[in-house]
C-alpha cells in the first residue's frame, strides 16, 4: 500500500466499473494505468511531471493518442494536468485519488445488466470508502467493522480468479442458460473465453480483482462478444494451407503430447 495511504486497488476497481458505465478507448485505459504506476513510483506527491513522448513509448501509442487519451480521462474527472511547454518543461499530472469525484453516475442510474452478481449495497458503498487499504494506524485493525473484514477477502490475484471460475461449474451453468437469449454457447466454449478473459487482463496489467466485481465484468464482456458475433465468438478462421496452422489453445494444459 502507498505510504499515504491512497486506495490503489479502489482506484483500480472504480476505474473498471467506470469503464463498464461507460467504456474507454484502449489508449485512455493504458494511459491510466501508466499514470497510477508513475505516481506510485513518486511515492503520491503530486503533481508529477512526465514528457509526453515518454508516455507514448511505454504504451505504444501516437502522441496525438496520449493528447486525446488525457482530454478523456481528464473530462471524466479521473486527472488533471497541465501541457508541456518545450522538452525542458514537460506536461504535470495529478490524479484525482478520491473517485467519489470522478464525473460517474453509477450511483444514480445502473442498468440490468451491469447489476448481475452485485450486492444491493452497491450505490452505498460507492458513496462511502469502505476500503480496508485506507486504514493508516495499526492500532485500528482491533476496532475495524464487519464489513472492513468481508472486503479484504474480496481481492483474489488473477491467476486465483481464472481457476475459480474455469472450476466453478454451477456459475457457469447459470452464465449458459443466462446467454442463451442471445445465442447457444458450450461449456467448453465458455471456458476458452474465461481463458481468453484473463489473458486480456494480464495484458492490461492488472493483477489483482474483486470477485464479484470480475464475475460483472465477464458476464458483461461475453455478452457483448455474443451480440456483435452472433454466430460464434473469436470464430477461428479455415487454415491457409500456405501457413502453419493457428494456435487455438487458450491455456498450457489445453496442449497435448510432447513438442
Amino acid at each position: 500500500m502507498p505510504s499515504d495511504g491512497v486506495n490503489l486497488y479502489g482506484l483500480t476497481h472504480f476505474f473498471w466499473l467506470e469503464n463498464e458505465y461507460d467504456p474507454f478507448p484502449a489508449s485512455a485505459i493504458a494511459m491510466f494505468f501508466f499514470l497510477l504506476e508513475r505516481a506510485n513510483n513518486r511515492r503520491w506527491k503530486m503533481p508529477f511531471k512526465c514528457h509526453t513522448s515518454v508516455i507514448s513509448h511505454a504504451i505504444s501509442v501516437s502522441r496525438q493518442s496520449v493528447i486525446t487519451s488525457r482530454d478523456i480521462l481528464a473530462s471524466r474527472g479521473m486527472i488533471t494536468f497541465y501541457p508541456g511547454k518545450s522538452r525542458n518543461t514537460p506536461a504535470s499530472y495529478t490524479i484525482e485519488t478520491d473517485s467519489r469525484k470522478w464525473a460517474s453516475h453509477l450511483t444514480v442510474d445502473l442498468t440490468d445488466e451491469r447489476t448481475v452478481g452485485l450486492t444491493d449495497g452497491l450505490t452505498v458503498k460507492l458513496s462511502e470508502d469502505l476500503s480496508p487499504y485506507n486504514i493508516k494506524e495499526e492500532k485500528n485493525k482491533d476496532t475495524k467493522s464487519s464489513i472492513y473484514k468481508a472486503e479484504e477477502k474480496k481481492f483474489l490475484s488473477i491467476d486465483e480468479l481464472e481457476k475459480l471460475f474455469l472450476s466453478d461449474k454451477a456459475w457457469q451453468a447459470n452464465l449458459i442458460s443466462f446467454l442463451s437469449a442471445d445465442t447457444k454457447i458450450g461449456s467448453d466454449t465458455l471456458q476458452r473465453q474465461i481463458s481468453y478473459f484473463f489473458q486480456l487482463q494480464k495484458c492490461s496489467g492488472i493483477d489483482r480483482r474483486e470477485e464479484k466485481e470480475c464475475r460483472t465484468h465477464f458476464t458483461n464482456w461475453i455478452k457483448k462478444q455474443l451480440k456483435e458475433n452472433p454466430n460464434g465468438i473469436h470464430k477461428q478462421r479455415e487454415p491457409d494451407k500456405r501457413r502453419g496452422s493457428d494456435i487455438t489453445a487458450f491455456s498450457a494444459k489445453e496442449y497435448d503430447g510432447a513438442f
